[in-house]
């Protein structure tokens, strides 16, 4: 049965399609894979792309810079200054600390930060520091969407190579190359269908062949139980035989 040339081609015919059916759905998984990271990405609010971002940020940095410079120049004492604020915001209001400088005065850090306060607003570093939290907030801004779209990008490029790697899966399949202007689902499905009508006109001929098989393979159940009921038969003889037997009587 096995060796029949119909019924061995009917389980190529069914192997190939089973694999371009396994293919085919792969290839609409990772299609769609790909059209969802395209949307993630090209959806992003932020419209700029990630070498403008660079840019910004650059810009954005060497402003905090100037910023620095500025609050330097208004007063030698107004770096410290900044960066006591800086220091004492991250503090608990209530918490009681010593004086940074001397160690011996001691306030809570409510009290630390109205004096400081007060003493920026005198040397007029308040719109500095304004400015400076302003870019620090734009930079943080700034750095997320960089790593955001980086990551946007780098999941479209997976998501294309996990495609392109598909396609060629099933240009091996068949044994033939699929351009750019191909349509490989098409092209698949194409190749699916044959297989189904070729299937379906050999079907006719299978069902003869297995029913020829079928019969033959009766016949020899026939023929086993024929031979088994005549060596019954001979023993049944002989055995009928035995009170004839000389030595016997």
């Amino acid at each position: 049965r096995n060796g029949h040339p119909i019924l061995a081609d009917q389980g190529k015919h069914l192997i190939r399609k089973n694999i371009l059916d396994g293919l085919k759905a792969s290839y609409v998984s990772q299609m769609q894979n790909e059209a969802g990271a395209e949307r993630a990405f090209t959806s992003y609010p932020e419209p700029r792309g990630v070498d403008e971002l660079n840019g910004e940020h650059s810009v954005v940095e060497i402003e905090l810079e100037k910023i620095e410079d500025e609050i330097g120049q208004v007063s030698k004492n107004a770096r410290v200054l900044d960066e006591a604020l800086t220091f004492f915001q991250n503090r608990s209001p209530g918490e009681q600390l010593s004086c940074p400088v001397c160690g011996e005065t001691t306030r809570t850090v409510g009290d630390w930060h109205a004096h400081i306060q007060k003493e920026i607003t005198a040397k007029n570093l308040h719109p500095l520091r304004t400015r400076k939290e302003e870019r620090i907030k734009a930079k943080a801004t700034l750095e997320n969407a960089i790593t955001e779209k980086m990551q946007l990008q780098k999941k479209v490029s997976e998501e294309k190579a996990k495609l392109s790697a598909t396609i060629k899966d099933i240009e091996k399949a068949l044994n033939r190359p699929i351009s750019e202007t191909d349509d490989p689902l098409a092209i698949v499905n194409s190749e699916i269908d044959q297989l189904q009508q070729t299937l379906a006109s050999m079907q006719e001929q299978v069902q003869k062949i297995n029913s020829s098989f079928d019969a033959f393979q009766e016949s020899l159940v026939d023929l086993d139980r024929f031979q088994r009921i005549a060596r019954a038969q001979e023993e049944m003889t002989k055995i009928e035989a035995i009170s004839d037997n000389d030595a016997y009587k």
